[in-house]
Order: C-alpha cells, then structure tokens, then sequence
C-alpha cells in the first residue's frame, strides 16, 4: 500500500530534476498497475527520433534504470490517461522504427525470474 504513495511521490519530486536534464520532457507518470516499472512521458519534440534520446537519458538515471516500458509519447498527450496513451501508442507508432529493445540491470525487487 505505501509503495503506491511513494511511487506517486517520487515523480512529483524528481520531474523537476528530470527538466533540468531534458528541458522538452512535460509530463512524467510512473503506472502502479506495473509497480511502477511502466513509464509514460510526454515531451515537446522538435526532432525524429528525440524519443531515443529521452528512453537512454532515464534509463541511466538512478531508481529509472529498473523501469522495463518507457513511452514516449508527445506533449498533446495526458501521460496520466493509460487509455489515452495507449490509443496514440497504437495509432502513431511503426513498430520496426519506433521500438527499440534494450537490456538493462535485472537486479530490481520487481525482476520476476526467467
């Protein structure tokens, strides 16, 4: 139960260092449905491909590197409403240029085993 609160808490406390680093990033939601594992961000992009740069960027800051889904998604979209998100996930993405699988630490209390 505490961990909802703490994870909600966090991204209120750390979005503003997260700006810092990458001033295009509006809005960031951490879904506790995935124990916070699950990352929705939404960013003011003036490039292709600026989502990349936003996914390497959080996942080698600090708590993020555990994060297994970071989407990107742009600043129209409310980070906060899943359905939302996904409706333009699904709509606007080209899997083959749009995705990209990366390995990571496997060391998180959340890792299930393989």
């Amino acid at each position: 139960m505490e961990d909802f609160y703490i994870g909600s808490a966090s991204v209120k406390f750390f979005l503003p260092i997260f700006r810092m680093t990458f001033p295009e990033i509006v809005d960031i939601a951490l879904r506790p449905r995935g124990c916070f594992t699950i990352c929705f961000v939404s960013i003011k992009k003036t490039y292709p491909m600026q989502a990349f740069k936003i996914m390497n960027g959080l996942g080698g800051m600090g708590q993020m590197m555990f994060t297994k889904y970071i989407i990107v998604v742009d600043d129209g979209v409310d980070v906060h409403n899943t359905s939302e998100v996904l409706f333009h996930l699904c709509a606007n993405t080209d899997p083959e240029r749009d995705s990209l699988f990366s390995r990571g630490p496997a060391t998180s209390s959340t890792s299930y085993p393989e």
